[in-house]
């Protein structure tokens, strides 16, 4: 290390303790009296015309750097004394992560049995600095840990399961399947998650006991929802491929606020027993209602190529505009009371 002259070194002390009272951090009683301390005694020593050691230069790196960091990495890395040659503040830097985030992914390598190098190969970290991108899928069984890192991207699909992970990171995206189930302590999606800003190909979430609700603008391609705490989906919610939403606390799928009709090729809702309202139309391939004795009133139109509700006798009328090109399954006792309807529904079959 090249020995700075005595006037770069008082420029150096005067920057440190303005960046300190610039910054505006409260620093603990101890950890101001210990830097203040050591920047008086280098003042001394410029004073006595002496030059400071390079260890009392590290030191006021040491300082500057730790400054720098965010609370929450202070808080991760409380002793600023040789902070620089730490390993988990120099492979964090080295990779533009925050010390929280550098740990999290080492939970993660820890959790999967692998090492740095796996970490290197098996994450992007240049993309944009502080975001943590995956190569391909990351699968996260019996996860032991509170939290996933912040930012974190995956490139393939994502599995969770049996953890303690409190939420799912800001930013988070997943470009393949989205798979969670017994996660007790997760109640939603991150902003933008499932939505069209941050689309998601197949969602699956289960026996997640604190799990309420989907956001606004949910979309994706296929849907698996079952014993969830969930009461009411979006209103413009859009799954474009299969629908199955079982054992779940569900009350309404409401009408979609600009009037589109909920659509799907597939719909399948099944023990859902305080579900009462369906939205005013439904347009697909096949719907299947199994065990909702709450549903006493069909929707207003129902154009499917087959319609199988086998334990229907809680209905109280089928809709006018209804339309079932292929095949429609009733219970005996409705297929009796509808008896003339349905013969009307089933010869304009084919037609």
């Amino acid at each position: 290390m090249k020995q700075p002259n005595e006037q770069s070194v008082a420029d150096r002390i005067a920057s440190l303790e303005a960046e300190i009272a610039e910054k505006k951090i409260k620093l603990p009683p101890d950890i101001f009296k210990y830097v203040a301390e050591h920047i008086s005694a280098v003042n001394r020593i410029l004073e006595e015309g002496r030059m400071p050691t390079e260890k009392d230069m590290e030191f006021m790196e040491h300082v500057r750097a730790w400054l720098n960091m965010s609370e929450e990495d202070r808080q991760e890395l409380p002793s600023m004394e040789n902070l620089l040659s730490n390993p988990v503040y120099k492979e964090s830097k080295k990779r533009n992560l925050s010390v929280q985030q550098w740990k999290d992914v080492l939970a993660i390598a820890e959790h999967l049995g692998k090492n740095i190098k796996w970490i290197d190969d098996f994450f992007i970290f240049t993309i944009f600095p502080g975001l943590i991108c995956t190569k391909g899928d990351l699968i996260l069984e019996n996860y032991p840990h509170s939290r996933l890192p912040e930012n974190l991207k995956v490139a393939g699909s994502f599995t969770l399961t049996n953890s303690p992970v409190e939420k799912l990171p800001n930013r988070f995206g997943v470009a393949g399947d989205f798979k969670m189930s017994h996660c007790s302590k997760i109640r939603n999606f991150p902003p933008g998650f499932c939505t069209k800003e941050i689309p998601v190909q197949h969602v699956d979430i289960n026996y997640c006991d604190s799990f309420e609700e989907l956001p606004e603008g949910f979309l994706a391609y296929s849907l698996n929802l079952d014993m969830l705490p969930i009461k009411k989906l979006p209103v413009d919610f859009k799954v474009q491929n299969f629908a199955f939403i079982q054992r779940c606390d569900l009350n309404e799928i409401p009408d979609n606020e600009n009037g589109a009709k909920f659509v799907g090729d597939f719909i399948h809702l099944g023990d859902c027993p305080h579900l009462s309202k369906l939205p005013k139309a439904i347009e697909c391939k096949q719907i299947t209602i199994v065990n909702c004795p709450s549903l006493k009133k069909l929707p207003d139109s129902i154009h499917v190529s087959k319609f199988d509700m086998p334990d229907s006798d809680y209905v109280e009328d089928l809709p006018n505009d209804f339309v079932v090109e292929h095949e429609i399954t009733l219970s005996p006792s409705l297929e009796k009371k509808f008896k003339d309807k349905l013969e009307i529904i089933r010869k304009n079959q084919f037609q």
